[in-house]
């Protein structure tokens, strides 16, 4: 198996790179790691339209990558390249397979991870399945996992005392807690917004409502 830093060997394309000195991939991290990620939703057409302008420039620039390294699979962990990725693959090794491995819980369609081509996909999820599915890939060709795919060390069961732990960490017995991921960077801790645990009396009272209405308690 061979890593390869997409990023490094598009480098001679990025144009985010010539007109903030940050590759594209350090702006996607930065954004993550200072929690702005209000309105990213607007961000993503603009940067697919770059994207696509540079399309026959990146597959140009990835064909003779592939014809060097001559892989026998190509897995791919990133989104939004796909479509390069698998023609400069077919291009320069027909017939050699391509696997998307999906790391988020689904797909932000178009473009983003499922792009219509013959190749495989692995999803962590149920939703993204179904993507997959309905974007015209057939069964054989997806692969349902039990979640996102981490490293080995992770699966490892070490025996803790839930409740010692928690007290260590300032969290209250017997309150839900909410764990948020901030991508493969991280994002910064917000320790205000936990506190505050707005989320977890909305979650609460939700469930108190599905459940029935609460009882009155009486005054002595």
């Amino acid at each position: 198996m061979r890593l390869v830093n997409l990023q490094e060997v598009l480098d001679p394309l990025d144009i985010f790179r010539k007109a903030t000195g940050l590759r594209l991939e350090d702006i996607y991290n930065l954004v993550l790691a200072k929690g702005w990620t209000l309105g990213s939703a607007y961000l993503l057409p603009p940067m697919h339209a770059i994207i696509r302008l540079y399309h026959n420039a990146q597959v140009r620039l990835l064909t003779p990558f592939w014809k060097e390294r001559k892989p026998g699979l190509l897995v791919s962990l990133v989104p939004n390249f796909n479509r390069a990725l698998y023609q400069s693959l077919d291009a320069a090794l027909p017939g050699v397979p391509m696997v998307t491995v999906l790391t988020d819980f689904a797909d932000y369609p178009p473009h983003f991870w499922i792009e219509k081509q013959p190749q495989y996909f692995v999803c962590g999820t149920s939703k993204a399945v179904d993507q997959a599915l309905r974007a015209g890939h057939s069964k054989g060709h997806v692969f349902r996992v039990s979640g996102m795919i981490l490293r080995p060390h992770f699966y490892s069961v070490t025996p803790v005392n839930q409740e010692e732990g928690r007290k260590k960490i300032g969290l209250a017995p017997g309150v839900p807690a909410l764990s948020g991921d901030g991508a493969g960077r991280g994002a910064r801790p917000n320790p205000a917004r936990v506190r505050q645990g707005s989320f977890f009396r909305a979650a609460a009272t939700r469930d108190r409502r599905r459940d029935g209405p609460p009882r009155r308690r009486g005054r002595a």
